[in-house]
């Protein structure tokens, strides 16, 4: 499993980075990915450039529509990826929880199949628009499995579940049935990969509250940065996120 990891994130094989090998059953004990960076098809372009939000209007362009879905397919490899980081990053970490990992990772693969061949029947090709790697210019610097969870699983992956909500509904208003149909699923599978980041969350440090999250963050990066316009509170509080948590978060925001 480790060499699977460390396979699938180096690769620059747009093919096996679109359809890796099945993940073996078999895992080793030590592993190493302090320097381990994202391998890039060539067929990929990476920017530097800021996004902008997507407005409704802009959403009836079928061009601007593939480019917003485009852009979630990247952000399903760069979690996959940082999924298979984590396993390897962390190697003493219990092993209930690399499973976990892989588990989310094998989940993340399906979504990236959804949002590509979207794309593909509408004649997109993966590269047709540029690539921000921003998940992993900010998750590889976590210190810890506890900062790894709070940042890409409460934050990251749950500000995911606010964005999901809000382009479905988008995408439903705009005429297209079949992004708002992805955007619903990918939403209510990404439920369990926060409530998996809350467990162990809770696991480690006996309880889950808006302060000791917070200081699990990056000192540069705040709470505003991982969610989105509008909470989506029923889907957080089913990765059992509570009100009181959701409630700051919100306020925190406001503030």
């Amino acid at each position: 499993m480790e060499d699977w990891a460390r396979f699938f994130i180096r690769t620059e094989s747009l093919a096996v980075k679109s359809t890796p090998p099945p993940m073996p059953s078999v895992w080793q004990e030590s592993a190493d990915a302090i320097d381990l960076s994202p391998g890039r098809p060539t067929e990929l372009s990476l920017t530097r450039k800021l996004p902008q939000s997507v407005k409704l209007s802009q959403l009836r362009d079928p061009d601007v529509r593939a480019q917003v879905m485009h852009k979630f397919w990247h952000h399903e490899l760069s979690a996959a990826e940082l999924m298979a980081w984590a396993i390897l990053r962390f190697p003493s970490a219990p092993e209930k929880f690399k499973k976990g990992l892989a588990k989310i990772a094998r989940d993340e693969l399906r979504h990236m199949k959804l949002y590509e061949n979207y794309l593909l029947e509408r004649g997109y090709r993966l590269g047709t628009f540029p690539i921000r790697d921003w998940l992993w210019e900010r998750v590889q610097f976590v210190e810890s499995p506890l900062q790894f969870v709070a940042l890409l699983g409460i934050g990251f992956e749950g500000a995911n579940l606010d964005h999901a909500e809000r382009f479905e509904r988008m995408f439903r208003e705009s005429g297209d049935l079949e992004a708002a149909g992805i955007q619903a699923q990918v939403g209510r599978e990404e439920v369990p990969h926060v409530r998996f980041a809350a467990y162990w969350f809770e696991s480690w440090t006996g309880g889950l509250d808006f302060s000791s999250w917070r200081e699990q963050l990056p000192s540069d990066l705040g709470p505003n940065a991982v969610q989105g316009k509008v909470l989506s509170k029923a889907a957080r509080q089913k990765a059992n996120l509570s009100p009181n948590f959701l409630h700051e978060l919100r306020e925190w925001r406001r503030s």
